[in-house]
């Protein structure tokens, strides 16, 4: 009998554990995840070029499940409730949330063996 295959709509949504930074494909996906997001152009934070930048994060976001529900760029309304009630997503609605209220979501998980603190 065939073993179940794992459905995913990208890499990263089939890997929801820690990433295994000792494998080798750990240190490619890690690569993959930091490389430039143009890197022919770039970005020097001219008003001209917000747009695109935006555009290309947030094509990288979803290629590696960062915008899921829980996800490092998926900020709750309330921090305190984690997971529970509405979230913002960090890169289409950027300005809304205080640097406070992103420190306080990371705090949840930067000291935790977690994908989100990779």
């Amino acid at each position: 009998m065939a073993a179940k295959t794992q459905f995913a709509l990208n890499p990263a949504q089939a890997i929801s554990c820690a990433i295994d930074m000792s494998a080798r494909e750990g240190v490619k996906f890690y690569g993959r995840a930091v490389k430039p997001l143009d890197a022919d152009d770039l970005f020097d934070a001219r008003p001209e070029d917000l747009h695109r930048f935006v555009l290309l994060l947030n094509e990288r976001a979803r290629e590696f499940n960062w915008t899921a529900v829980g996800g490092i760029l998926r900020i709750p309304e309330n921090p305190d409730e984690s997971l529970m009630g509405p979230h913002v997503h960090l890169v289409t609605h950027y300005g809304e949330r205080t640097v406070k209220e992103i420190t306080a979501w990371e705090n949840t998980f930067i000291a935790t063996v977690t994908r989100n603190a990779q």
